[in-house]
C-alpha cells in the first residue's frame, strides 16, 4: 500500500498523537491493492475543516487498530474499577495509606484516560458520524483538560509510589510516621490541582473549528506560546516523571537484591519473625516496582516519539513515522489498562482481596494477619 500525504500545517505536525492530526490534512490519497481478497481496512469519506474551507476527506480505518483500541478500553476500565473496589474495602488492611491512596488514585486517572482516549480516535468520529467533542467550545476545552490532566496525574502517582518505595527500603525511619494521611491528601490534591490548572490555561490552543474539536495555533501570534506550553507539557507529563523513576529504580533494585541475600541467610526458628517481615517488604516492593517498570517500558516509545516530533527529527510524510505513532499509541494505552493484571500476578494480598470481593465477603480477607501490618516498613525499621 502506498500512502501520499500533501501539505500538512505546522501545528498538526506537532500533534500527531490525536484525531485532529489525521483528520486535518488538507488532502490525502490512499492507494490499496485491489487484488487482495481479505482487507482489514475501510475508507469512508468525511468532511474535514481546512484553512481554505470545507472539503471531503478519505479516512483510512484499520479494523485491527479498532479492535485493539476497544479491547484495551473494555478490559482496562473493568480491571481498573475492580482494582479500585478491592482497595477501598475497609477490611483490606496492611497497606500504608500513601501506597493505598496512590494506587486508588491511579485506578481513577487511568480509567479517565481510557474513556477519553477513545474519542481521540478517527474511527469514533466515523461510527458516530460526528466529532462528539465539537458540540461546543466549552465541551471541547473540558475534554482536552480531562484527557491531558488524567495522563499527567497518572505519571506523578506512579512517581510517588516509586519514591515511597525508595524511602521504605533505604530509610532508617518508620515511613508510616512520614507518609501520613495528611501528607498523602496534600500530595494527591496538589498533583490534581497543578495538572488541571496548567491544562486549563493550555486550553487556549483548543477550540471547535468547523465541526471538529482540534488543538493547535491559529496564527503566528500564538505560535510561540503554543510551543512553550507544548514543551512544558512534555516536561511535566513525561520527562520529569521518567527521570525520577530511572533515578530511584536502580537503587531500589539494588536493595531488593540485598534483601534477597538476607532471606537466604535467615534460617532457624529464632529468625522466623525477621524472615517473615523481610519477605513481606520485599514482596511488596517487587509488586510496586513491577508497576513502575511496566509504566516506564510502555510509555518510553510515546515519550521518544513526542520528543522527536517536537524537535523535528522525524519525517512527517513517512509511513514509518505513522507506524511508529500507532505502535506508541497502543503501548501507551495498554499502560493505562494493565495494572489490574500486574496486581494479580505479583500481589497475594490483592488476590485475596479480589476473591473476597467476588465471593461477597465469604472468604477470609487477611489470611496472614501476622504480616499484614508490615507493608509499609523496611526490615531496618523492624528492629
Amino acid at each position: 500500500m502506498d500512502i501520499l500525504w500533501t501539505t500538512m500545517d505546522y501545528n498538526l505536525y506537532l500533534n500527531m498523537s490525536d484525531l485532529s492530526v489525521i483528520s486535518s490534512f488538507r488532502s490525502m490519497s490512499l492507494h490499496t491493492n485491489s487484488s487482495s481478497s481479505i482487507s482489514t481496512n475501510w475508507t469512508p469519506t468525511l468532511p474535514v475543516t481546512t484553512p481554505d474551507g470545507y472539503t471531503n476527506h478519505t479516512v483510512h480505518i484499520n479494523w485491527i487498530e479498532v479492535v485493539l483500541e476497544l479491547v484495551i478500553l473494555v478490559i482496562g476500565v473493568a480491571g481498573n474499577m475492580a482494582s479500585l473496589l478491592v482497595m477501598i474495602q475497609s477490611k483490606w488492611g496492611g497497606t500504608g495509606i500513601w501506597t493505598r491512596a496512590l494506587l486508588m488514585s491511579l485506578s481513577v486517572s487511568d480509567t479517565l484516560v481510557l474513556l477519553t482516549h477513545v474519542f481521540n480516535q478517527q474511527f469514533t468520529t466515523v461510527f458516530l458520524t460526528l466529532d462528539i467533542r465539537s458540540l461546543s467550545n466549552v465541551g471541547c476545552k473540558v475534554f482536552f483538560v480531562m484527557y491531558r490532566s488524567s495522563k499527567m496525574a497518572s505519571s506523578w502517582f506512579v512517581a510517588g509510589l516509586c519514591f515511597e518505595r525508595f524511602i521504605a527500603v533505604w530509610g532508617t525511619i518508620d515511613i508510616s510516621t512520614k507518609f501520613t494521611s495528611f501528607r498523602t491528601t496534600v500530595y494527591t490534591s496538589l498533583i490534581c490541582f497543578i495538572a488541571v490548572t496548567f491544562n486549563s490555561v493550555y486550553s487556549f490552543t483548543t477550540r471547535v473549528r468547523g465541526e471538529e474539536c482540534t488543538k493547535g495555533f491559529d496564527n503566528l501570534g500564538n505560535k510561540a506560546a503554543y510551543r512553550i506550553f507544548l514543551f512544558v507539557e512534555l516536561i511535566l507529563y513525561i520527562v520529569v516523571p521518567l527521570f525520577l523513576l530511572s533515578l530511584f529504580t536502580p537503587f531500589i533494585i539494588k536493595k531488593l537484591f540485598e534483601h534477597y541475600q538476607k532471606l537466604k541467610a535467615l534460617t532457624g526458628k529464632s529468625c522466623k519473625n525477621n524472615n517473615r517481615r523481610l519477605h513481606e517488604v520485599t514482596r511488596t516492593t517487587v509488586s510496586l516496582m513491577l508497576i513502575v517498570t511496566t509504566y516506564m517500558i510502555l510509555l518510553l516509545p510515546m515519550a521518544t516519539f513526542q520528543q522527536m516530533i517536537y524537535w523535528k527529527k522525524l519525517d512527517s510524510k513517512s509511513l514509518k513515522t505513522s507506524s511508529f505513532r500507532l505502535v506508541a499509541q497502543r503501548l501507551e494505552q495498554l499502560n493505562y489498562g494493565i495494572n489490574f493484571f500486574l496486581y494479580i500476578c505479583s500481589c497475594s494480598k490483592f488476590r485475596r482481596g479480589l476473591k473476597h470481593l467476588l465471593t461477597f465477603g465469604k472468604t477470609e480477607l487477611n489470611s496472614d494477619p501476622s504480616s499484614s501490618r508490615q507493608w509499609s516498613r523496611s526490615p531496618e525499621q523492624q528492629h
